[in-house]
């Protein structure tokens, strides 16, 4: 048994010698049966072991919410995984070169039920320049589609690449801008941009993770190099 201390004149005083002799809370069980205390709930004053039992059942209703997260992660990594897998089969497909970004664009729009899409390439192959992928882009935007080392995320603070999109009725919101490079490794020259909009301001919103942005730009890259001239291909 500790000695009990001469003074017990704080309540970090008395936590640390009940810490340091817990068989007394063992020697004076009837004390513990008398203890009152308020309710995590109502404030109500209920028992000891009631106040444990509510505090069993928080941790277990936190455990069961995260478990609920969890499992429609899981439901939302698969939906994902199935819709990607259905898009770079489409894309794939296609029969014709010149057919690859209507498809691509198309395509992403239903899968991902991403309101608006866009696609702009420079540097295209003069057998594709009369495709709508090839019109004008100015420097500016090539200069800024060629500084994101990954896709871009956020709000639409009038980006010039917005005015792509292809329904001014439709207010964007938010804005997913994914640079498009050639090689394995995708450390070519950027040789495009593809852009998704949607009017909910949180679809695309700075925070996002990007990851599967990326493998989106990935597989758009190496279907569209085949529209690119000879040098802005890069290796094969």
């Amino acid at each position: 048994m500790t000695p009990l201390p001469a003074a017990l004149t704080t309540e970090e005083a008395v936590l640390d010698w009940l810490l340091r002799d817990p068989a007394m809370l063992t020697r004076h069980a009837g004390w513990l049966e008398q203890m009152r205390l308020p309710s995590l709930h109502d404030g109500r004053v209920v028992s000891l072991h009631e106040r444990q039992l509510e505090q069993v059942r928080e941790r277990l209703k936190t455990a069961e919410e995260r478990y609920r997260t969890l499992i429609q992660l899981g439901h939302d990594n698969q939906r994902l995984a199935g819709a990607m897998h259905r898009w770079t089969c489409a894309v794939m497909q296609a029969r014709h070169a010149a057919l690859l970004g209507p498809v691509l664009v198309e395509k992403l729009r239903h899968e991902f039920a991403v309101p608006q899409v866009a696609l702009r390439m420079w540097r295209v192959a003069p057998s594709f320049a009369h495709l709508p992928l090839a019109r004008p882009v100015s420097e500016r935007i090539q200069t800024f589609a060629a500084s994101l080392a990954q896709p871009f995320c956020g709000y639409n603070a009038h980006y010039e690449a917005a005015q792509w999109l292809d329904d001014p009725a439709v207010p964007v919101r938010s804005l997913a801008m994914i640079p498009l490079r050639p090689g394995a490794q995708r450390t070519g020259a950027c040789f495009g941009l593809l852009v998704l909009g949607s009017p909910d301001p949180a679809r695309y919103h700075p925070e996002l993770a990007v990851d599967f942005l990326a493998q989106i730009g990935e597989v758009a890259s190496a279907a569209l190099s085949r529209l690119l001239v000879a040098e802005a291909s890069g290796p094969t």
